[in-house]
Formats: C-alpha cells, sequence, structure tokens
C-alpha cells in the first residue's frame, strides 16, 4: 500500500521509503496501529480505536503519540503531513498532503491559534464597519405621506402613510380612524408611526419607531382585515399590541 513516498506491506511489517531507499522493519504493533490507519484512510480513527489495537497486540506500555511520531519521522518532511492529528478525536491517514487550512475545512471541531482567530474577527469587523458606513439604515418603506398630531397627554406624534391615487378614498377613512384612535392613547410609547395598506386591502402594517442611531426601536404589526374596514383599531386594541401605554 502506498503512503506518500513509501510502500507498506502490512503482512510483513515493513515500510520501505522509496525516495532513501531506506527500509523499516516495523514492530508488529506498531504496523497494526498503521495497519488501522491504512485500512480507514480518509477517515478519523479514535484514540480509542488505535489504544485497542496495540492492546490486541499485547502490548500495553506503548505510547500511541510516539508510535505516530515515528511513523511522520519515516515519512519524511514532506509527507508527514498525510498522518495529522485532530484533537480529541484521533488520527487520520490523508491521501495526499493537506495544508493546514484545508486540514481546518475538513475537521469542523479542530481548534485554530489564537492569531488565526483574531485575525478573522478582525476582518470580520472591519468589513461590518465598511458596510455600516457604506450602507447606512434602511427604512422598511418610503411613505408618501406624513401628519403630526397631538396625544391627549400633549405628546406630539408623527403618522407616515403610503397613499396610492386609485384607492385615496378608502386609504384616507382608514388613516383618519387609526389617527383618531392613537390621539385616545393616554401614553403613546412611540414617536413615529408608519402605516402601509397592500394594493388589494387586505394586509395592514402598522410599523412604530423610536429613538434615533443605534439606538433605535422597532415594532412591526401585520394584519389581515377586509379591505377599507380598520375599523377594529381602537384604545383598546393598541394597549393589547404594545403601541398605547396603560
Amino acid at each position: 500500500m502506498q503512503i506518500g513516498c513509501c510502500w507498506f506491506d502490512a503482512e510483513k511489517h515493513q515500510l520501505l521509503n522509496q525516495d532513501s531507499s531506506l527500509s523499516w522493519q516495523m514492530p508488529e504493533h506498531e504496523s497494526a496501529v498503521l495497519t488501522q490507519l491504512v485500512v480507514h484512510r480518509g477517515q478519523v480513527v479514535s484514540n480509542q480505536t488505535l489504544v485497542q489495537v496495540l492492546h490486541a497486540s499485547g502490548v500495553l506500555d506503548a505510547k500511541l503519540y510516539d508510535i505516530i511520531q515515528k511513523i511522520r519521522r519515516f515519512l519524511g518532511q514532506k509527507d508527514a503531513l498525510l498522518l495529522e492529528k485532530v484533537a480529541d478525536q484521533g488520527y487520520i491517514l490523508h491521501d495526499r498532503a493537506t495544508g493546514p487550512s484545508m486540514s481546518l475545512w475538513r475537521q469542523p471541531k479542530r481548534m485554530i491559534p489564537l492569531w488565526r482567530y483574531l485575525l478573522l474577527a478582525g476582518l470580520t469587523l472591519g468589513i461590518i464597519a465598511f458596510m455600516y458606513t457604506r450602507v447606512g439604515h434602511a427604512d422598511f418603506f418610503e411613505p408618501h405621506h406624513q401628519e403630526t398630531f397631538i396625544t391627549t397627554q400633549g405628546k406630539v406624534i408623527t403618522l407616515h402613510w403610503y397613499d396610492d391615487p386609485k384607492r385615496r378614498l378608502v386609504l384616507r377613512s382608514s388613516v383618519n380612524h387609526i389617527k383618531t384612535a392613537l390621539q385616545t392613547c393616554n401614553q403613546l410609547a412611540w414617536s413615529s408611526i408608519y402605516l402601509s395598506i397592500s394594493q388589494d386591502g387586505k394586509m395592514v402594517n402598522l410599523l412604530s419607531k423610536r429613538g434615533k442611531g443605534l439606538e433605535e426601536q422597532t415594532k412591526s404589526i401585520k394584519l389581515i382585515v377586509e379591505p377599507g374596514k380598520a375599523n377594529f383599531v381602537d384604545k383598546p386594541w393598541l394597549t393589547q399590541v404594545g403601541i398605547c401605554n396603560e
């Protein structure tokens, strides 16, 4: 069986380095470990399985780590990467050498060095900062009209709504009703209310906003109604959905 530049004869327990022409007559228990890795080439063989192989060979005092290191040294610097340790799991014998970055993606649970983690974190934060400064904050929709009114407690509220000339009378009726209901709130926890009604008049979206920038908060309520009938919106309903405070 070919392992990089070496040929492994499991029956004779012999490993031959074809580059250096060196031959290693392996002890039976070390050959058994390599045989197990070859049989499951491309798969992670657990530490427990490899230790059991050692015990089955009648060797109880051999250290798995030392055996793996001996095999790696014989494979040589170029092919030593074929035999990879998977943190807290076991070992894997690859068909071909793979660099650290490749092995990281092959093994999602593998631990990465601190410097690489910090580098990835820094790049991620840099991209987020760039996108935030370039893209900015997006509104949910751009209203055609806005009206300012005062609640019974004297709080100034801005009502934004999307206008459709073909349905202006129906929309105006709904807007007036919702505006009147909002004015009855004893306390209104929001500074702006956005009203949008779907083309068929069956979907109503109420978006409440307060604060600015990073401290901005929103609350969106979507309703399915009969076209032009928003008479269910009153003070108790607004209180129940959290637009009005008690």
